[in-house]
């Protein structure tokens, strides 16, 4: 593919679609903390499973978040 065969039809929208599934992230990680908040204490306790999927979800979105940090301290240079 040659720089003027590209144009509008060929983007994939990716920085739209990674905001709206940012969004959808934050309503989904809000929505559960206040069912956490609500519903279990450290008595009742969580399985296993749970906390692993939390805390790979925060390891993701801090990769992800160091990666754009840094990807634009270069671009700052």
């Amino acid at each position: 593919m040659h720089i003027k065969d590209f144009n509008e039809d060929h983007l994939d929208h990716e920085v739209q679609m990674a905001k709206s599934d940012l969004l959808e992230l934050a309503k989904n990680a809000m929505q559960t903390y206040k069912l956490l908040a609500e519903r279990y204490s450290e008595e009742r306790g969580l399985p296993d499973w749970v906390q692993t999927k939390v805390t790979k979800a925060d390891d993701y979105m801090q990769s992800v978040r160091k990666y754009l940090e840094h990807k634009e301290d270069n671009t700052l240079c």
